[in-house]
């Protein structure tokens, strides 16, 4: 499914803490707030991204460019203000009829996507919405639910615990154009609440950690509870040998098998919330064999080919050097090829990773090694049922983690 990031806002109560910057470009323990929010996303299995821009829309468009991680970006840029709800519209003229994601970018939720997606698809409807639970609803307002069905909204004063509307939809397009709204108006306040009877909107119920960065004690909090909160366990996979059998450079998708339980493994690590990386030697590169575009092409089908189970990879690193390569450019000592740790420490500097929890597994030692250097722990795997081995794995150590 796709998804629409609504990040046009102006930050007006932090102005004076960010004052050159939209306020979904907040710096967050040093990165924007809007990489935390992509980044659950992406977690999740969206690989294609529109965001919804206004204020101060080239810097963020200077920052993520067209693709961020393994998604694909593009922009619904504003010349003036439209509303959280003529964002939506004006977005959604480049993402077709199919039903669409949408969230806000300066609020973050810390839940699982891809279950949210796979929830709704089970009873689609014109609109779904999260909800979530907190001690007090004075500061957003309630909404009323029974059930999985949306009754009604509160507006904000009321105190106490409640649900509250956190920012999360799903909508099919059509819903604009049967309640005819166009140009600028409030999602929530002339679409949500004047016409819920009639939309009858889902609701998906969570408990999980949610924080909006709206002001400035809450902007502050974010900096110490968002790392830890997005710090997750990571399994990384050498390729060849390991996911796939390994027939010798293997580099074609005809040629591709995956090994038992391998494409399972990572389905359940994707559910329990786990990153999965691939961190492959691809010596084939510089002993020319194959060039770097059969590399990418390869990964991009091992993507396709999870995606029709509901899984996914994270990231991939791969190696294209060897020392004793023909190809010249390539035929260099490299900090990133195992048993160096090179391609590791890339994935450690660019994702939130708790680095205790997380294992690497391999079938040569030079896989062992980078781990070790790395201080990440290791299995050497030696042909057997892949998911098994990560399934006891995780029970002994983890439990439900």
């Amino acid at each position: 499914m796709k998804a629409i990031v609504l990040a046009g806002g102006f930050g007006t109560r932090l102005r004076e803490l960010i004052p050159n910057l939209p306020k979904p470009m907040a710096p967050v323990a040093g990165r924007p707030f809007l990489e935390y929010v992509l980044d659950r996303l992406i977690v999740g299995g969206v690989r294609e991204i529109t965001l919804s821009v206004g204020y101060q829309a080239k810097i963020i468009m200077d920052h993520f460019g067209y693709a961020y991680r393994n998604a694909s970006v593009d922009y619904a840029v504003e010349t003036e203000p439209l509303g959280t709800g003529g964002a939506i519209a004006y977005a959604l003229q480049v993402k077709g009829d199919a039903p669409v994601l949408v969230l806000n970018g300066d609020t973050f939720l810390d839940i699982n996507y891809g279950e949210l997606i796979g929830w709704y698809e089970q009873a689609p409807s014109k609109v779904a919405m999260v909800l979530r639970e907190v001690p007090d609803v004075s500061r957003y307002g309630s909404v009323l639910a029974t059930g999985e069905l949306v009754t009604g909204f509160m507006e904000k004063g009321n105190m106490g615990l409640g649900m509250i509307n956190a920012g999360v939809y799903i909508i099919q397009p059509e819903v604009f154009k049967k309640f005819k709204l166009a140009g600028r108006f409030s999602l929530e306040d002339e679409l949500l609440q004047r016409y819920c009877v009639a939309l009858t909107p889902r609701a998906y119920k969570t408990g999980a950690y949610f924080i909006d960065i709206g002001i400035p004690d809450d902007y502050e909090r974010a900096q110490i509870e968002l790392p830890k909160v997005v710090s997750r366990p990571a399994v990384f996979f050498d390729r060849d040998g390991v996911l796939n059998h390994d027939n010798g450079y293997t580099h074609r998708i005809e040629d591709f098998r995956w090994t038992d339980g391998a494409r399972a493994a990572i389905k359940m690590l994707n559910d329990r919330g786990w990153l999965v990386f691939v961190v492959t030697n691809q010596a084939g590169v510089a002993r020319g064999y194959y060039d770097e575009v059969a590399v990418h092409t390869l990964h991009t089908w091992m993507q396709e080919d999870l995606a029709r189970i509901g899984a996914h990879i994270d990231d991939f690193r791969y190696c294209p050097h060897h020392p004793e390569g023909t190809v010249e450019r390539y035929s260099i000592f490299c900090g990133c090829r195992k048993p160096a740790p090179g391609m590791i420490a890339s994935l450690l500097n660019e994702w939130s990773i708790d680095i205790k929890s997380s294992i690497l597994i391999g079938d040569k030692s030079s896989d062992l090694k980078a781990a070790s250097v790395a201080k990440i722990a290791a299995i050497k795997y030696k042909g057997d049922d892949l998911h098994d081995i990560l399934l006891n794995y995780l029970n002994d150590d983890f439990g439900a983690s």
